[in-house]
């Protein structure tokens, strides 16, 4: 799921430019920030003696502080990082190439989100002033693993974005973004032969 985000942020920056991706960027880390509070207020409420839910509370919030610390550090680096990379590829490329910007950006900024995330969320780092799940020996390991399922993830994605003009607003069509006549042009040629009436 938290994949789903990197191209969020990507079709936010394809029809409607980074300022409007970087506003839900804003908005994800307050959600994110919210919740954290939300928990820990909720850990500190002490149970009703009949309250049989509380332990199991207890055991799926408690590390959540240091795990959402690590995820809403991780989050704003590779969300801006991720926006800023699409942002450069779609000008270098003339608005071109829309397989690679995407692709190309989500693959660095979840390798910086991975790499981040797995330091300061959960490995047990002696510079942290966390206790970790992981062994720093582990590190590489699980950032190898992660980053190999987000890559999979990542290039599943790809179709999605292209699929995303099909439901595109009449208004954005004729936006500054949606000017280049080539990627139009190639786009309405592949969802003419997708849905073609036979």
């Amino acid at each position: 799921m938290y994949g789903a985000i990197f191209l969020a942020t990507d079709m936010l920056t394809e029809h409607y430019g980074k300022r409007e991706a970087q506003k839900s960027i804003a908005i994800g880390f307050s959600v994110m920030l919210f919740f954290v509070i939300a928990t820990q207020v909720l850990l500190a409420f002490i149970p009703n003696e009949f309250d049989f839910a509380n332990e199991s509370l207890k055991n799926l919030f408690t590390l959540a502080p240091r795990i959402l610390f690590g995820s809403l550090t991780a989050y704003i680096i590779a969300q801006f990082l991720d926006i800023t990379i699409y942002q450069k590829i779609r000008d270098w490329t003339n608005n071109k190439y829309l397989w690679l910007r995407n692709n190309l950006s989500t693959m660095v900024s979840q390798l910086v989100d991975t790499i981040v995330f797995t330091a300061v969320g959960m490995t047990a780092f002696s510079w942290l002033p966390f206790e970790g799940i992981f062994q720093p020996s582990q590190f590489w390991e699980v950032v190898a693993i992660s980053y190999i399922i987000k890559i999979i993830v990542a290039l599943l994605d790809t179709p999605f974005l292209y699929l995303s003009y099909k439901f595109l607003p009449k208004e954005l069509e004729h936006s500054p973004l949606h000017q280049t006549a080539g990627l139009r042009y190639f786009i309405r040629k592949i969802f003419a032969k997708l849905f073609k009436k036979d």
